[in-house]
């Protein structure tokens, strides 16, 4: 996509890229497309009421020397929709081959209570991702992230959580994520009654424990015989090398202890 299909857009604002851009002239890589596998957008505060101002946090990575270098900020004739341009440096050669983060701040005041769509976009190629922008006299934390979706731990050979998270509604949380007891069954967890601390980026919640009873069919659903209460959980959320990541621990009297470090995969 060509910078001019962007004319309907009032820019707003410019913002400067944390890391200086570089090129690594005279290499050779194996692709064109500058686009990164990863977006992550922040709003901060996650919520305010009208006339306040946020900050909106766009961060990624890419895997060539072809990332963004600037990022205007502006909003459609038409719709109530927040737009993100980044702007990538055209190049007629290959893009080197290299692994480089990025991130930018921009500064946003709601005129109004409401949702809005945060659509983030290039110059080339095109849509990159999406976000949220909560306005709204709740006076109640809220996230600062949308968790929505899968997440897996590289440490543990993929094993993760899955979060069904309500990031432009009620804001709740529920996950849930399976296991292998010491006899090598199958035992089902979930995270319920959660709730947002802090500045947005922490969630705690109650573990539970289910299990049911052997089926031997496999189209049968099998009935639930045991729940249990396994204890208080925390999963502290932040972008690490443009990457959304949780740091979950289990939380008893004695302090804590780290179940798994999370990195978001999906988002649905």
């Amino acid at each position: 996509m060509k910078t001019r299909a962007f004319a309907p857009f009032v820019l707003l604002a410019i913002a400067t890229l944390v890391s200086p851009p570089g090129r690594g002239d005279g290499e050779t890589g194996t692709k064109l497309s500058p686009v990164p596998p990863v977006l992550v957008i922040s709003v901060d505060p996650p919520v305010a009421p009208p006339g306040v101002k946020r900050t909106i946090q766009v961060s990624g990575f890419s895997t060539d020397a072809c990332f963004p270098t600037e990022a205007r900020l502006g909003r459609g004739r038409q719709t109530l929709d927040v737009a993100v341009l980044l702007t990538v440096p055209h190049s007629t050669t290959l893009c080197a081959q290299t692994f480089h983060t990025w991130s930018f701040s921009l500064e946003y005041t709601p005129d109004m209570a409401g949702t809005r769509d945060i659509l983030v976009m290039t110059t080339e190629p095109g849509a990159l991702g999406r976000g949220m922008l909560v306005t709204s006299y709740s006076a109640a934390v809220r996230s600062k992230f949308n968790i929505n979706g899968a997440w897996y731990d590289p440490a543990t050979n993929g094993s993760g959580m899955t979060f069904d998270h309500r990031y432009a509604g009620s804001d709740t949380v529920f996950a849930t994520w399976q296991i292998y007891d010491a006899n090598g069954d199958p035992r089902w967890l979930s995270l319920q009654q959660t709730r947002w601390t802090g500045d947005g980026s922490v969630l705690e919640g109650t573990m539970y424990g289910t299990k049911s009873s052997p089926s031997y069919c496999a189209t049968c659903p099998s009935l639930l015989t045991q729940i249990e209460a396994l204890g208080e959980a925390r999963i502290t959320f932040a972008v690490v090398e443009g990457r959304l990541r949780g740091a979950f621990d289990s939380v008893h009297e004695g302090g804590t202890h780290r179940i798994a470090d999370l990195v978001q995969l999906l988002t649905y």
